[in-house]
């Protein structure tokens, strides 16, 4: 007690004006920094909102595709939309990339509870996105089948189509000449061939 009056009576004005100063300055950089944590926690949790709704919607048309029971116009059709939202996941990556980058400076800046919930909302749009990305490659890629095969379908049908006609002519040919039976053969079987 007596070290304490003897403190008390040796400061000055000058030193207790001092110590006022120094108590407010790290009180104002104490506010300063949870000032900046939670600027940061903000703007993470809005860019975290931003990528999970689109996730959600992403999320929603994967699993609404059902690229085996369509006609091949709605194939095109769906082609092209998943083809779009592949592009679309691309630009999602890089913002999942600036969520990871922020999480790493915030689980810097927190401990304990709020430091595993970041890690774990990063974690799990990570995840989403993984699956998302994973689902588009799989259901583009059977539509890309789908189409193509179709495609040549439809041209070997065009081709056929094209050969069956021909063949009908040259068949009527032979048909309306003159002459005997085997003449007519004969030049049946160089139609054919």
């Amino acid at each position: 007690m007596w070290t304490v009056s003897v403190l008390h009576q040796n400061l000055t004005l000058d030193s207790w004006t001092l110590i006022w100063k120094s108590n407010g300055l790290c009180v104002f950089l104490c506010v300063r920094r949870l000032e900046r944590r939670w600027v940061l926690w903000h703007e993470f949790m809005k860019e975290h909102a931003h990528l999970d709704s689109w996730l959600r919607l992403a999320e929603q048309a994967v699993s609404s595709s059902n690229p085996a029971l369509v006609t091949y116009v709605t194939a095109k059709d769906e082609l092209r939309k998943f083809e779009r939202l592949r592009c679309e996941a691309g630009s999602r990556l890089v913002q999942l990339d600036s969520l990871t980058r922020r999480n790493r400076t915030l689980t810097r800046l927190f401990q304990g509870a709020m430091k595993a919930r970041l890690l774990a909302s990063a974690r799990e749009c990570g995840q989403r996105w993984d699956d998302v990305n994973a689902k588009l490659e799989s259901i583009t890629g059977r539509l890309k089948l789908f189409v193509s095969e179709w495609e040549e379908f439809e041209a070997e049908r065009e081709e056929l189509a094209l050969w069956l006609a021909d063949l009908d002519v040259r068949l009527t040919e032979v048909d309306h000449l003159t002459g005997n039976t085997c003449e007519k053969l004969r030049r049946l079987q160089v139609c054919v061939i």
